[in-house]
């Protein structure tokens, strides 16, 4: 009845065992059959395990090569790779059974005082020795699927080259703890034969997993490798790609300070190469640059600059200039992208400045927001920039100027001279106030300033009086003569007035008391 319920437990074992065995192989391996089939093929192989039993009293050797047949065979119908990684699993699922086998038989004669003999064949102690040995296959086999990802499994059977070296380490295994069998068959009690059966079980199972590691460890590096010289090639297809087609590419060591690369339109500059790089900027921002984006561009392009950025862990950043070329007269828009890494001279920082024209993009953009025949402003962009400014809190003020009988231009003189006029008078108003204002044509004859205020002292009606009087001019023809003034509407951001609309509609309030008072004047409404 004990020996009934052993033998039960054992092929119940054994089930879980080959259950293991396949979950292990589709680890590696590619199932041809669903989660369903391999566990109904793990229970036909419980007659397999009875089998096993009966040739093991027989010959150990035998009865590991049948085992070994049954899981190749296995592999070979219900499981996708090479030949050789087929192989593999089926010689592994041995190698940890003689392994285990060897250490857990070794360990029960050393506790019962027994020899291997008595262990083998006394059969309680033999088929209780056979339920630990495979709970203990299953379970370490179950621990290192959970604790090693999938990802590094693939890795096992990567390379052929590889997979044969862990073949042949798998059979010179299989060989080694065969050998150890003939401690079976020694019948008398030797401590110094039990302990060298548990260490040569030890040693050959951790060659096995050495092995393994190895095998998975170096594919590893290799892959890494691979990867590293598609990213250096990938990065040098990028940085080629980009060399060729921009106006300038740079490349310095900010530690050196020197200039590493120098190309222009794809081609070699090697006069430049090893010279301080900021001597190189210092001669092309003093002579080619223009005078408003100096200062800009003198910070931005420094390495001081390039360091401070990378030490708050940016490692990219742009800025843009006008530059003009030798024996042109007008400036072209520039963008530079910086990109900055360590990893290029030993730890030291390097940097690799794109020089590209956006002059195009410029062009777009300036259409985009200027009114086509003033290159004032635009209405929607007038807006939206006054409006940005009042959200910061700060003061203004705004001018909404209106020609005078800018209509009996374009009736008595033509359109041409209409046309004209609108140009005079942007031209005029440009002069009249700051870069950092606001001018823009909202209309056919009606333009906004909109003032920023600052510490400085801003007179209000001075400057109404100045654009009154660089406004009042005379267009005449042969026969006409038209002349034309301003009607100005003037208003102030106050706690009530501190929106775009509100001061429009003050302003234009103001204006039309200007129109009524005679026109060529100014009004200013306080809200």
């Amino acid at each position: 009845m004990q020996n009934n319920i052993i033998t039960i437990t054992f092929l119940l074992v054994f089930y879980f065992h080959s259950i293991v065995f396949f979950q292990s192989s589709h680890k590696s391996l590619i199932a041809k059959k669903d989660k369903k089939f391999y566990y109904l093929l793990a229970l036909l192989n419980i007659p397999v395990g009875f089998i096993w039993l009966y040739i093991l009293h027989v010959s150990i050797v035998c009865a590991y090569l049948f085992l070994m047949l049954v899981y190749a065979i296995e592999i070979w119908l219900f499981f996708d790779a090479s030949k050789l990684a087929k192989i593999s699993v089926a010689l592994n699922a041995v190698v940890n059974m003689l392994c285990i086998g060897s250490i857990v038989v070794g360990i029960f004669a050393f506790c019962l005082d027994t020899s291997v003999y008595h262990m083998f064949y006394t059969p309680e102690l033999f088929l209780f020795s056979r339920i630990v040995i495979f709970s203990i296959c299953g379970l370490l086999t179950t621990l290192w699927m959970h604790i090693i990802p999938s990802y590094y499994w693939d890795l096992c059977f990567k390379s052929e080259s590889k997979t044969i070296v862990f073949v042949a380490l798998e059979i010179i295994t299989i060989i080694g703890t065969l050998s150890n069998s003939i401690s079976y068959e020694v019948e008398f009690y030797a401590r110094s034969l039990i302990v060298q059966h548990i260490v040569q079980g030890f040693s050959w199972l951790t060659v096995s997993y050495i092995g393994m590691f190895v095998l998975v460890g170096v594919e590893m590096i290799d892959e890494h490798k691979r990867d590293l010289e598609q990213n250096v090639k990938n990065t040098t297809l990028y940085k080629d790609l980009f060399v060729n087609n921009c106006e300038l590419s740079l490349q310095v060591n900010c530690t050196t300070k020197k200039l590493e690369d120098c190309r222009m339109k794809g081609r070699l500059k090697q006069n430049f190469i090893g010279m301080y790089y900021e001597d190189f900027t210092t001669y092309v921002i003093k002579t080619h640059i223009h005078p408003d984006d100096v200062e800009t561009t003198v910070k931005m392009s420094s390495i001081k600059t390039m360091i401070n950025t990378f030490n708050l862990g940016i490692n990219h950043y742009y800025f843009e200039y006008r530059f003009r070329d030798v024996g042109k007269s007008d400036y072209e828009w520039f963008r530079v992208e910086i990109s900055l890494n360590d990893t290029t001279n030993a730890g030291q920082l390097g940097a690799i400045l794109i020089v590209e024209s956006i002059q195009f993009e410029k062009e777009l953009q300036f259409d985009a927001e200027r009114d086509a025949l003033s290159k004032l402003y635009n209405k929607k962009l007038t807006q939206e920039l006054v409006q940005e400014y009042l959200d910061t809190g700060k003061d203004g003020v705004l001018f909404m100027i209106d020609i005078d009988n800018f209509k009996k231009i374009n009736d008595n003189l033509g359109h041409d001279v209409g046309d004209q006029l609108i140009v005079d008078v942007a031209d005029a108003l440009v002069s009249l106030f700051r870069k950092d204002d606001i001018i823009g044509r909202i209309g056919g004859d009606e333009f906004i300033v909109f003032v920023k205020l600052s510490a400085e002292k801003f007179d209000i009606e001075n400057k109404a009086g100045e654009i009154c009087k660089i406004l009042n001019k005379t267009y005449s023809n042969d026969t006409t003569n038209v002349t034309v003034s301003a009607s100005i509407g003037i208003s102030k951001t106050s706690l009530s007035t501190y929106s775009f609309d509100q001061l429009y509609k003050l302003a234009d309030v103001a204006l039309y008391t200007s129109k009524e008072k005679g026109k060529n004047t100014f009004t200013y409404m306080d809200g």
